[in-house]
């Protein structure tokens, strides 16, 4: 089941904060954990934190060792740049760093801040963990290794 489906449960069920209930509908939303269920993302939440990042900042740089970390921008914008050139701009509830989650690989690009940023900082870990709790865990690793590899394979294809 989608997070869509449960967000009027969520706010008569549960007490949570109005922030964290957008937050878990911008997460769901994100490409890596598209159709993911509830608790998939309550839990991701709940076990995740949020950095602020001055502009100017990179997050994160091309190859360098990755921290094992993935971010998902909450608020700001940043470029991202292969081999010196700038490639792509990212906005709120745009990821980056993903690749990190399945490989120990070099990172593939950098990241720096155009305005301050706020992130949400998924741990590969935690990542790991929380799948592990989940019944149907599993299929969920494999949807989030298929949906990173593909976005690996447009990574190389621009750096070449």
């Amino acid at each position: 089941m989608v997070f869509n489906y449960y967000l009027p449960i969520v706010l008569f069920t549960y007490p949570l904060p109005i922030y964290l209930i957008l937050m878990a509908k911008k997460i769901q939303d994100i490409y890596l954990f598209e159709g993911m269920d509830s608790d998939f993302i309550t839990k991701l939440i709940d076990n995740s934190r949020t950095e602020r990042i001055p502009a100017g900042q990179a997050i994160i740089e091309q190859g360098e060792s990755s921290d094992n970390y993935a971010y998902v921008i909450e608020e700001g914008s940043a470029k991202v740049d292969i081999n010196g050139q700038e490639i792509n701009t990212l906005e709120e509830g745009d990821v980056f760093g993903e690749i990190a989650l399945i490989t120990h690989e070099p990172r593939t690009a950098t990241v720096t801040t155009l305005t301050e940023v706020k992130v949400l900082k998924i741990n590969k870990k935690l990542l790991q963990d929380v799948l592990n709790t989940l019944p149907n865990g599993e299929r969920l690793k494999s949807m989030i290794r298929d949906r990173i590899t593909m976005n690996l394979q447009k990574v190389n294809h621009i750096s070449m």
